[in-house]
């Protein structure tokens, strides 16, 4: 009974390893064959359409005026007044500031004493030059004391004049008027500071400016009087002209450049904008899409053209190109081109099934 038993046992094992096979060799079969169905790729064709192509350059810039005039005091005083607000236009003799203070009211009246003290001593030298005429008249004195008396006059005077010409010139540093027409900026004072003679206050910044840009050009590009289409960060668009390329570059290598034109005169100085400038465009090129065109180990450039008994390799040449398409030479409208599947074309091996020829 025992060897009965061990013999269903071993023919029972036996069964299952043969089931196990057959099920196995089936599971390769569907794989091998699943295998074969993802070989299988899509071509499509198409016939090169004619486009514009255009080639373009970016540069990026910061907006500067073309004149800035610095606000320096003239005199040692405190900020009373502030007549303008930061940021806004100013026209040419309008004021800015006022200066006053203990400093300022002392001087004031140190120079009004010392001219009050200068015409008692000019009318006092008036009357003993007068009296020197008289005595040399009369022979009473000599002509060389009416001369030194007349020499003292003369001093007092000028004395005099230049006191009366500083105290008006005086008055008028404390108000501080813009120099030129422009907008006020950078403003490094405030009101009731303390400021020393030759203090920078602020700015006045022409609204004439220009935008200074760097780029990389291809070599040999001409650039100047070329239009650049400025970008703002807001998305506007602005047309500006390179009035200016500086001959040294910059430490990096970058070309510079001098933007201006009416449309960008109302930009703020200190923001940073981009641009693009057209260099080059040609006008209905055939084109076809860039996953056309294929490239072998040495670089050069295919497309598949089709035909009759299967796709022919051909070499072309590739000119601009934009997001999508390419300008290509080296075949004709009338050429059906594979748009897709060129690379599986080139790389696999399909030379049986679709005729590639070497």
């Amino acid at each position: 009974m025992r060897r009965y038993m061990e013999g269903i046992s071993i023919l029972i094992a036996i069964l299952l390893l043969l089931l196990g096979t057959i099920w196995l060799g089936r599971s390769g079969n569907v794989k091998r064959r699943s295998c074969r169905s993802r070989n299988i790729f899509r071509i499509e064709t198409s016939h090169p359409l004619r486009r514009d192509f255009s080639s373009y350059i970016s540069c990026f810039g910061k907006v500067v005026s073309k004149r800035k005039v610095g606000i320096i005091s003239l005199t040692d005083g405190r900020i009373v007044d502030i007549k303008v607000r930061d940021g806004s236009f100013v026209k040419r003799g309008e004021i800015l500031f006022v200066i006053g203070g203990q400093e300022v009211r002392h001087k004031i009246r140190m120079l009004k004493k010392r001219i009050n003290l200068l015409k008692r001593e000019e009318s006092i030298l008036k009357r003993i030059v007068h009296i020197k005429k008289e005595a040399v008249r009369g022979r009473i004195a000599k002509r060389g004391d009416l001369l030194l008396a007349r020499q003292s006059l003369l001093n007092i005077e000028a004395d005099l004049a230049s006191l009366k010409e500083e105290l008006p010139s005086f008055k008028d540093s404390l108000i501080i008027r813009s120099p030129i027409d422009g907008i006020f900026l950078n403003r490094k004072v405030c009101l009731g500071q303390d400021i020393e003679k030759g203090m920078h206050f602020a700015d006045v910044i022409s609204r004439d400016i220009r935008i200074i840009a760097y780029l990389f050009p291809p070599q040999g590009v001409r650039l100047s009087e070329r239009f650049v289409l400025i970008e703002l960060a807001s998305g506007e668009k602005l047309k500006g002209r390179i009035v200016n390329v500086i001959p040294e570059k910059d430490l990096e290598g970058a070309t510079i450049i001098w933007i201006e034109g009416k449309e960008i005169n109302g930009l703020v100085p200190g923001e940073y904008v981009s641009g693009t400038i057209l260099l080059k465009t040609h006008r209905g090129v055939l084109s076809v899409p860039k996953e056309a065109v294929v490239q072998d180990e040495n670089g050069n450039s295919f497309v598949f053209v089709k035909k009759k008994k299967g796709y022919e390799k051909r070499k072309v040449r590739i000119g601009m190109e934009d997001g999508k398409y390419c300008e290509i030479s080296g075949i004709s409208e009338k050429d059906e081109v594979v748009v897709k599947g060129a690379y599986e074309l080139l790389f696999r091996k399909f030379a049986k099934t679709f005729k590639v020829p070497d």
